[in-house]
């Protein structure tokens, strides 16, 4: 869990307001947060954008979510038509992601710190975290997405894949963990096939090492072919 809440600034100011309390600080986006509440005046249109949009809740929730999963400025920015100079403030007075010290610390923070926002809105932190920035990105993008890059394709599946063949680790070779496990294998060998540069010489290692793999596991007694397996099938 953060030492600091990643909205503090935006907390200090808001308490000098409610308190009607001067307000001193050399930080110019808290001064500016603090006179637009206080006189109305958009010193800083940057800080007055992120205002509003830190004030529409589910706004708020989707933003911050993307900021927890590391999202870039230009994936926000491009993906749900925001104006960069807008997220500088907002990162600084309403979501500083830097007060998380870890991986584990943000996952703290969803499970135990966002108790209390509606269920769709938290379901937004943990998509984010879980299936990444732009699975989210794209439930609130208007218009058409952009081309899929199909080598980032592959490098999912292949993750994903990988992280299911391991499942079978500890588990009995006839249960059924394993043997579903055996059929995330095929597709991780799959995808990982796919992301080698067909002319290059690194297809040939790998194509060299399954077959050695593949002779090694087989009965001696029969080649790949005789056994009806073909290595280059594989790739």
């Amino acid at each position: 869990m953060p030492r600091t809440p990643p909205d503090a600034r935006r907390r200090r100011v808001f308490q000098a307001v409610q308190n009607k309390e001067q307000f001193k600080t050399d930080d110019a986006d808290e001064r500016h947060l603090y006179l637009c509440l206080t006189t109305g005046e958009a010193v800083s249109v940057e800080v007055e954008d992120a205002l509003y949009l830190w004030l529409a809740e589910e706004s708020r929730h989707v933003i911050n979510a993307l900021l927890l999963s590391k999202a870039t400025d230009d994936q926000i920015s491009l993906g749900l038509d925001m104006s960069p100079t807008m997220l500088a403030p907002y990162k600084r007075l309403f979501f500083n992601r830097a007060v998380f010290r870890n991986s584990l610390d943000v996952v703290t923070y969803v499970k135990n710190d966002l108790l209390d926002i509606d269920l769709e809105h938290r379901g937004y932190y943990e998509t984010a975290i879980q299936q990444g920035p732009e699975f989210l990105i794209n439930r609130f993008r208007v218009g058409a997405r952009p081309a899929v890059n199909p080598r980032e394709v592959i490098k999912i599946v292949l993750g994903d894949a990988v992280d299911r063949f391991v499942a079978h680790r500890g588990q009995g070779l006839d249960s059924k963990v394993t043997k579903e496990a055996i059929r995330w294998g095929a597709q991780a060998l799959s995808a990982a096939s796919m992301a080698i540069d067909k002319g290059s010489d690194q297809r040939q290692s790998v194509l060299s090492e399954l077959k050695s793999i593949m002779l090694k596991t087989e009965d001696k007694t029969e080649t790949p072919t005789e056994a009806g397996i073909d290595p280059l099938e594989v790739l």
